[in-house]
């Protein structure tokens, strides 16, 4: 099993995935254009008709998950009579489990062997009776086909791969920033939502948090969390930083004294190991998690330093201050921008060393 865990991450199976996914993307959509008419537009339905409505999401990446979150809002504020559903997967359920969804349906990547599952989906799906759904991808083909397979009437979206399934188009889309999608999905349906990642942690996540921070000696006496850096070393293919990096920079805030509570991605096992010979007693090594503790992890720590990724988000949507770290100008689109986020381009292991010093946390003093 864990040899074909560091399989499936490795970069190369990545990259050639990728190269298949649009060759068949390309193919399907010749044969569809053929088969499958774009059909005629009709209007969105009055704020308080529709009973249920759907937003789909059947992505697997954590970070695309994220960013439809705040859709979920959206719909409500339109339809205020209805009750929200999420089409969504097994890998990022957690994510709209800890949104204000009323019902979550989740789709599989066992189902392409085992076709019974997204038979059994379709029935759930068609048992629910949604009367509106919404694609919540920038143009997912996949979510687009799930809204038409759903039995939903209106069926609303930004034109891309899914515009055959929509009878209610929204037209073409290109925010100059990721989190601008769904602020302006939500203002062409007539609504409104957050412009940034949604999420509620619950008790339980910072329950098992909080066993992290006791091992790795970040929890006082009296409960509280003692000040610190959480680093997320990890990344998709092109958007990683670079191990040197990450050894040299974690080694030199641990030798300031700066304890690091360091979240270790699938790809970057064999750093973890590097990591935890080389760092000093000020860094603790520790695998992600469960995706609740990993937002319950974020949120604590004084500054996140994060490349851009699920993770990423999902700090942002916990509510973390963040410093961010590209490798291309046109990442800057998908990285925080809260008041007191920073994003650095391409930046050496000095230059993130120095921006994390001037924003050191420090222990509070003791209560008199």
């Amino acid at each position: 099993m864990g040899n074909s865990n560091l399989l499936l991450h490795a970069p190369w199976v990545q990259r050639l995935g990728k190269v298949f996914g649009r060759l068949g993307r390309r193919f399907s959509d010749f044969l569809l254009d053929a088969i499958f008419p774009v059909p005629s537009p009709v209007a969105l339905p009055e704020p308080k008709v529709p009973r249920k409505v759907l937003l789909l999401r059947p992505n697997f990446r954590i970070g695309n998950a994220l960013l439809a979150t705040p859709l979920i809002d959206a719909l409500k504020r339109r339809f205020p009579h209805a009750e929200v559903g999420v089409l969504t997967t097994d890998a990022t359920r957690v994510i709209f489990e800890r949104t204000a969804a009323d019902h979550i349906h989740t789709t599989t990547r066992r189902s392409v062997g085992r076709p019974w599952l997204a038979i059994a989906l379709w029935r759930e799906l068609r048992r629910e009776g949604y009367e509106v759904a919404l694609e919540g991808g920038m143009g997912s083909f996949s979510g687009g086909l799930w809204a038409w397979l759903c039995g939903a009437p209106i069926r609303v979206g930004i034109d891309g791969r899914n515009r055959r399934f929509l009878n209610v188009p929204l037209g073409d889309l290109h925010p100059e920033h990721a989190y601008d999608w769904s602020l302006e999905v939500a203002r062409r349906i007539g609504s409104d939502c957050a412009d940034h990642p949604v999420i509620t942690l619950r008790a339980e996540d910072r329950e098992e948090a909080r066993a992290v921070w006791r091992a790795a000696g970040l929890l006082r006496e009296d409960g509280q969390v003692r000040p610190h850096i959480a680093a997320f070393v990890g990344g998709h293919l092109d958007k990683r930083w670079g191990n040197a990096n990450w050894v040299e920079l974690i080694q030199a805030l641990a030798a300031r004294d700066l304890p690091v509570l360091v979240l270790v991605g699938p790809e970057e096992l064999g750093l973890a190991r590097e990591l935890a010979r080389t760092a000093s007693a000020g860094a603790f090594v520790v695998s992600p998690g469960p995706l609740g503790r990993l937002g319950a992890l974020l949120r604590e720590a004084d500054l996140v330093v994060s490349t851009d990724s699920g993770p990423m988000h999902l700090a942002v949507a916990a509510g973390a201050t963040l410093l961010t770290l590209v490798t291309a100008e046109t990442s800057r689109r998908y990285t925080p921008r809260g008041p007191n986020d920073a994003t650095l381009v391409r930046p050496s292991a000095t230059t993130v060393l120095n921006e994390v010093l001037a924003r050191r946390p420090t222990t509070p003093a003791p209560p008199p």
